[in-house]
């Protein structure tokens, strides 16, 4: 288990087509829209989070305190959703199917599993 862990880990890259791939971020990019965009487009349109809780100067752009507090709030409730997983055929939390796919891509990695089955969410 070892070695999946490590191939796994953030700072690990698998080499496919000629280009450095880094697993987590390729295994994320399947829940970003549903999870990520879905709590930052829902926290705009509310009056939520608005250009006043953000400070820009030369390094780039900051979140205040009360606006970071919020964001990761609206995370969290966020990852505790519901959803059908296909792969599991049951519902579980965005937490939970990404666990799953998680172990599924590990399979994967040491060939108990034929091919990665993304996610198609609706």
């Amino acid at each position: 288990m070892r070695e999946i862990r490590i191939a796994l880990d953030r700072r690990s890259e698998l080499r496919r087509e000629s280009r450095e791939i880094c697993c987590p971020l390729d295994l994320i990019e399947e829940f970003r829209p549903v999870i990520v965009d879905h709590v930052v487009i829902r926290l705009c349109t509310s009056g939520k989070v608005s250009p006043a809780g953000f400070t820009t100067d030369d390094t780039g752009c900051r979140m205040d305190h009360d606006t970071l507090r919020t964001f990761l709030a609206a995370y969290e409730n966020r990852m505790l959703t519901l959803a059908h997983h296909p792969g599991a055929g049951r519902r579980a939390s965005y937490r939970t199917a990404l666990t799953i796919q998680a172990r599924h891509l590990a399979a994967v990695i040491t060939g108990r599993d034929p091919a990665y089955l993304p996610i198609g969410w609706r």
